[in-house]
């Protein structure tokens, strides 16, 4: 990342959503200007106590290396997942951040590291115990060399501990503040300012990963919340084409197949990448869509192909199903109508049965008002700790077709989830399972996470659920109101002296029809109430 660019999303970008790459430049500029301040806090007493040039290295080296080994670390943190996925973020947030200074506590007091080294210590042991329970790794980015690169830091950080012990000299910090190595030998002062030097390099490397956490009131236990941000893909909306593609090779269906931001995927010229109109520097490898590259993981994540046809099948079987009140409280003159008690109700029984079909049999929904993005607008809908949320504040939320197809997009993630579920065949399981173990944050690379199998194969589910049963409920409502223009024109056809009532007539003669509407208050009102039933599905 560029400077410039680094200084523009600072000033348009909201905190929690700008991107890793920001967040990485930020950790090493603050690692440089903690380096600064502590070789000049350290040089006050210099003449007395010696020159710290170890620390001010570290403050610079541990940002670099976490950023530059980030797929490398991420690797040895893949057995932590299991454990981690059990415990809510917010609880690993506070857990890291308190981690440096537990550390800094058992280098000093068990250990009897102070001084210069202490700080060196943490820094190292701390900034990195903190950053493992904070980091939700993402193997899918991993290369080849990962273990060598892996237990070269592990070594790095054992001879490091095992050459700064240094005999504890008890101190008073009080008297004399501005001496920095007489303040990392006293009590208090020593595990204090050791932990703080390593919990901030701490949070500024995995900023988004808290910010996120903290401003959603950290839903979500270790599995990421599933929701789509808010945002429009600049250009998106239009029909992307591929250069050089007859619309059958594998890129072309891939991106004839991209049911999240459709419209707005590109092949990059050189042909080697597809990405995203108006998202520059995010890209996704073509041989991670065609499942030629080294990455098995990526192939399985990017090149297993959406079950559509499923999808539908399911779509058409779930509408089936369903009828009578429960199809006319998605009409939208009828949704307006109902207080959130009544749509939470609603959507519950349509969510019981797309749990049905989806082979879940437990699917629960509950109203959170105080979901939000990171920008503060309201978020619409999100699978977390087993239950579906959805927002009634939400933009979306007096928009029955949109809370249609964001209730099945929810519930197809708690399918996913699921690994006992078979799901429509051994493929979408596998990549679903693979998937949710190496997902890709809206944060961490908007490309990649757009299209990525869970997303697409749950607005793809989403999708059809909305079309067929917003289909059936339109259909509904214009055969009541071809029955009861029926109905008028018999009724119209045994009174001497009124309108012939066919369909050919009202079009030939509206005025007509409507004075008659008028002489009838009646029908006009149960004409009105079907026209009303059928507006704006």
């Amino acid at each position: 990342m560029s400077v410039d660019d680094f200084k523009k999303i600072s000033k348009e970008v909201p905190l929690a959503k700008r991107p890793q790459k920001w967040w990485d430049l930020l950790s090493i500029l603050g690692g440089i200007v903690g380096a600064i301040l502590w070789f000049l806090y350290g040089g006050i007493r210099s003449g007395k106590e010696g020159l710290d040039l170890i620390t001010p290295l570290l403050m610079i080296a541990i940002p670099i290396v976490l950023v530059w080994f980030r797929a490398d670390i991420d690797q040895m943190l893949q057995p932590l997942q299991p454990t981690r996925r059990k415990i809510s973020k917010i609880l690993l947030i506070g857990l890291g951040i308190a981690t440096p200074f537990l550390t800094a506590w058992i280098l000093y007091n068990i250990f009897n590291i102070s001084q210069y080294p202490l700080m060196q210590a943490n820094i190292v042991v701390g900034t990195l115990a903190a950053y493992a329970i904070t980091r939700d790794p993402q193997s899918g980015l991993l290369p080849k060399h990962a273990p060598g690169v892996a237990n070269a830091l592990i070594l790095f950080t054992i001879v490091l501990c095992s050459c700064i012990i240094a005999p504890v000299m008890a101190d008073d910090c009080a008297r004399d503040p501005l001496n920095a190595q007489d303040c990392l030998r006293t009590n208090g002062y020593a595990e204090g300012m050791a932990g703080t030097a390593a919990a901030i390099i701490s949070i500024l490397v995995n900023g988004p990963i808290i910010m996120q956490t903290l401003i959603q009131g950290g839903s979500g236990a270790g599995a990421s919340v599933r929701t789509a941000p808010p945002v429009i893909i600049p250009g998106g909306g239009g029909t992307a084409t591929v250069t050089g593609g007859d619309g059958t090779d594998p890129v072309s269906k891939w991106i004839a197949t991209r049911t999240t931001y459709p419209g707005s995927w590109i092949l990059s010229p050189d042909g080697k990448s597809v990405k995203m109109e108006g998202l520059s520097g995010y890209e996704i490898p073509v041989e991670w869509i065609t499942g030629t590259s080294e990455n098995e993981i990526e192939n399985i994540i990017f090149g297993t192909e959406i079950p559509s046809s499923d999808h539908e099948e399911l779509a058409n079987t779930i509408t089936q199903e369903i009828d009578g009140t429960d199809l006319e409280a998605f009409t939208r003159s009828r949704w307006v109508e109902m207080g959130d008690e009544e749509k939470k109700d609603a959507l519950t029984r349509l969510a019981q049965n797309l749990g049905k079909q989806l082979g879940e049999s437990r699917v629960t929904v509950e109203l959170d008002p105080n979901m939000i993005f990171g920008n503060g607008e309201p978020m619409d809908a999100c699978f977390t700790n087993g239950t579906v949320k959805i927002n009634p504040n939400s933009s979306l939320w007096n928009k029955p077709g949109e809370m249609i197809e964001r209730l099945a997009h929810e519930v197809k993630h708690q399918q996913q989830g699921n690994p006992n579920n078979p799901m429509e065949n051994e493929a979408a399981r596998n990549a679903a399972t693979v998937n949710d173990q190496n997902y890709h944050t809206f944060d961490s690379d908007p490309v990649k996470y757009s299209g990525q199998y869970v997303e697409n194969d749950c607005n793809s589910f989403g999708q059809n659920v909305r079309s067929k049963l917003r289909g059936k409920a339109i259909a509904e409502q214009e055969e009541k109101l071809f029955n009861f223009l029926g109905e008028l024109k018999d009724a119209a056809g045994k009174k001497s002296g009124a309108p012939k009532m066919t369909l050919d007539d009202i079009k030939k003669d509206p005025q007509g029809f409507l004075d008659h509407l008028e002489k009838n208050p009646d029908q006009k009102a149960k004409f009105v109430k079907i026209l009303k039933r059928n507006k704006g599905m």
